[in-house]
């Protein structure tokens, strides 16, 4: 008989392998202590520069969900384009003004997490 914490471990292995993070911003770098919790929490991170590589590579991934992790200059410009796309599980707007968030109450697959209370890493689990 298999316990009951073999399994639920199995399940959460099986359940993070589905998901891939994209990481986009215009300069391709993660400070290595975000890095080092996300990898702690999913594997397969992908971190972009370019918007119509980070696109390309969504369009593609149609064996897994993505999440897109993506600053709000070029969250303006890639959300609308990916949005609906059955692989574009969520996405994180991170450096988002209140003021300027109007546009995104049209995409529900967004959100803008709380940095300070490392929302986006409890959302991951």
């Amino acid at each position: 008989m298999v316990s009951s914490v073999t399994t639920t471990m199995k399940w959460q292995e099986q359940n993070l392998e589905e998901f891939s993070l994209f990481w986009l911003q215009p300069i391709a770098f993660i400070p290595p202590d975000v890095e080092q919790q996300l990898r702690s929490i999913i594997n397969r991170i992908q971190i972009f520069d370019k918007i119509e590589e980070c696109e390309l590579s969504i369009r593609r991934s149609t064996a897994e969900k993505i999440i897109l992790v993506v600053n709000e200059e070029l969250a303006k410009d890639i959300v609308p384009r990916i949005h609906d796309l059955v692989q574009q599980s969520s996405i994180y707007i991170y450096g988002i003004e209140e003021k300027s968030n109007n546009w995104i109450s049209h995409y529900p697959k967004v959100t803008i997490p709380d940095y300070k209370s490392h929302y986006i890493f409890g959302n991951f689990r």
